[in-house]
């Protein structure tokens, strides 16, 4: 279970800073509902879980397992086809 700190509530906006290598993420954010700077593990009575976000970690972690077993399996018929050669 989540715990309800800042930065997994759904009104939590995180802040984002350009590197040389590209985009780094703050400790800083910004809570949109009571429109005031915040740090991402903070908390508030308004905590709101962010399900939508949940669930698309999920779905993407599943799409990698996914294409994960369909290589290994690629792998072993492979491996298979070359032990009997």
């Amino acid at each position: 279970m989540k715990t309800e700190k800042c930065k997994n509530c759904a009104y939590y906006v995180a802040y984002y800073r350009q590197w040389n290598s590209g985009y780094g993420r703050l400790i800083d954010g910004a809570c949109s509902k009571h429109r005031r700077p915040q740090k991402e593990y903070n908390t508030c009575e308004d905590f709101k879980n962010n399900g939508q976000s949940e669930e698309r970690k999920e779905k993407s972690m599943l799409d990698h397992l996914e294409c994960a077993l369909i290589s290994l399996n690629d792998i072993a018929h492979i491996l298979k086809e070359k032990n009997k050669q």
